[in-house]
């Protein structure tokens, strides 16, 4: 019966440092697995900070967008108002009948032009002739 309780021994021995040595080795498995998930899990929020600020920038760029088309909206109407102004205003007078009508001289103005008067300028001492002296 002592042979019996020494191999019951040795193999809960056995067993016991087998399933020690897995259980460190899972542990030693288990810091960079946990280093990889802190890893992962600050990349997820660096993605997640990511989104809000695309997020922010798309609701700016709706914003302007909104505005250039309240604007071109604007735009296009007041042209459509000028349009219609043209289309609307009373057309050119007729053109005349001959050329002689056109360029008839008791019709055409004659713009009044004034002679300029010739200033000259003055004589100094120095400038004098010597027989004017």
């Amino acid at each position: 019966m002592e042979w019996l309780f020494v191999l019951l021994t040795a193999t809960q021995i056995v067993v016991y440092l087998l399933f020690s040595r897995s259980i460190e080795k899972k542990l030693r498995r288990a810091e960079p697995i946990s280093d990889k998930e802190t890893r992962i899990l600050k990349l997820y929020e660096n993605i997640e900070d990511l989104m809000d600020t695309f997020e922010d920038y798309i609701g700016e760029v709706r914003e302007e967008l909104e505005r250039e088309r309240t604007s071109l909206a604007e735009l296009s109407r007041q042209a459509t108002v000028i349009y219609q102004q043209v289309l609307s205003a009373p057309a050119f007078p007729p053109a005349p009948a001959s050329i002689a009508q056109v360029a008839a001289p008791e019709t055409v103005p004659v713009p009044s032009v004034e002679t300029p008067t010739i200033v000259r300028p003055l004589q100094t001492p120095s400038r004098l002739s010597e027989r004017d002296r």
